[in-house]
């Protein structure tokens, strides 16, 4: 859960769990000057939020203990105030932040928009990473500054000699900066949190509680925000049966305290008829259906106060055709196991390309394969239409391991077309023997 990746987030989920009041920062801005800086959001489906400010005149210099040291057990390693800073409201508030230094930047303004004819990019750790063409980037006037949600570039980063710096505090598409994380192969703090989804709804508040912090230990003059916010959050609203509530969790609890339940952790709800309106926060973007609430409800509820209760199943009895088949599977298999045969279960998928190695004719049924539409490997992307190839692979594996003399068999379904909709299963049976031809060494005859 992305809310819970901050001191915030855990003291407000220890807060509904305890029952005890939760008391937020207090962020203020004393003085802004002079208009912000300009934002230009060329891809709203990518970006839907981007808020920025200009600090003048700050000084760079070691952070204070107490942000340093925070950071330090934490596991991030010290850089300089301004940095720090961004880390440090990263990890309170949980949402990522970046600070460029405005003097580096063409025009002091930014772009957002994709990487284009840019192909390359050199970021943070100096490392030159490939970029392609769909890949969101921030942009200067003229060139990119940074892989956006991932991480900055070197040619706007803040040194010992920056004196003014744009703080910046956006939204960006959770499964883009997956995509992207894994497509430059980052792992940052910021991409871990984006891509599990931040919250829209405080781009501002970590953005304003950054400056702060940074006039409070580096001094300088804040300009007034730019939040350029072209696409607003969707209020998403879910309606909840509290009889479907009470049904699912096997207990009767009182609107009432499911209504305190719910705005403790941030839920907005009202009772409406015979359920309850929920409107999940944006740090609570998992919420999605009224079976999420439902969980919800149950966790700060106390699962230990819900009593167990076996489940209440219907089981019909075999039919005489179904036992007699049972039977005599079961029967084979032992017979099987007697003679010295190990049983395989292997996966139901095939790989195409075995089907040539078997040599069968081009008209025979079993080359008619069921593709998956998303296999988990390309090389089975098939169900298997026989059993043999997987026996093989076995045999394979095993001489592989040093292992000479082998007796396997398989009793499982295959898949054929039907001509329908789903395909035939029939049930087949495959097994293969392999000998070692070579006698054992006691058994060679020598001279003497």
């Amino acid at each position: 859960r992305p809310d819970c990746l901050s001191i915030r987030g855990i003291a407000r989920e220890l807060s509904a769990i305890l029952r005890l009041s939760f008391k937020d920062n207090v962020i203020s801005i004393q003085k802004e000057e002079d208009a912000g800086p300009s934002i230009e959001i060329k891809d709203t489906n990518l970006c839907p939020r981007y808020a920025s400010r200009i600090i003048y005149g700050v000084q760079i210099k070691p952070s204070p203990e107490r942000i340093s040291k925070r950071l330090e057990s934490h596991g991030i390693r010290p850089a300089n105030n301004i940095v720090d800073v961004t880390n440090y409201v990263l990890l309170e508030m949980g949402h990522p932040l970046h600070a460029f230094d405005l003097n580096k930047l063409a025009e002091k303004r930014i772009v957002v928009k994709t990487a284009g004819s840019a192909d390359k990019f050199i970021t943070l750790d100096n490392e030159k990473r490939i970029l392609s063409k769909d890949m969101l980037l921030i942009w200067d006037a003229e060139k990119p500054i940074a892989i956006a949600g991932v991480m900055g570039g070197l040619n706007s980063e803040v040194t010992s000699s920056t004196v003014n710096i744009l703080l910046e505090s956006a939204y960006f598409k959770p499964a883009f900066i997956r995509r992207t994380s894994k497509t430059v192969n980052i792992s940052s703090e910021a991409s871990y949190r984006f891509e599990r989804g931040a919250d829209i709804n405080n781009v501002v508040s970590a953005l304003n509680r950054a400056a702060q912090l940074i006039t409070e230990i580096a001094g300088g003059k804040i300009t007034k925000i730019t939040d350029n916010y072209p696409v607003p959050f969707s209020i998403h609203r879910i309606s909840v049966s509290l009889k479907k509530i009470n049904d699912i969790l096997g207990i009767n609890i009182e609107p009432s305290d499911i209504q305190e339940m719910l705005t403790a952790i941030g839920i907005e709800n009202k009772i409406e008829g015979q359920g309850i309106i929920a409107t999940p926060p944006g740090f609570r973007q998992d919420i999605q259906r009224d079976i999420d609430v439902i969980e919800e409800i149950a966790r700060l509820y106390g699962y230990s106060k819900i009593p167990s209760t076996l489940p209440k199943t219907e089981t019909q009895p075999l039919s005489l055709s179904q036992n007699i088949r049972w039977n005599l599977i079961k029967k084979i298999k032992d017979s099987m196991r007697k003679s010295g045969y190990s049983e395989v279960i292997n996966y139901s998928f095939l790989n195409p390309s075995d089907l040539d190695r078997l040599k069968l004719f081009k008209e025979d049924t079993r080359r008619e394969l069921i593709k998956i539409k998303n296999p988990l490997k390309k090389e089975e992307e098939a169900l298997r239409t026989t059993l043999i190839p997987a026996l093989l692979n076995n045999v394979r594996l095993n001489i592989s391991h040093g292992e000479k003399s082998l007796r396997f068999f398989e009793i499982s379904s295959i898949f054929l077309h039907s001509g329908q909709d789903l395909p035939i299963e029939p049930l087949k049976m495959a097994a293969i023997y392999l000998k070692d031809k070579k006698g054992l060494m006691w058994q060679d005859k020598h001279d003497g």
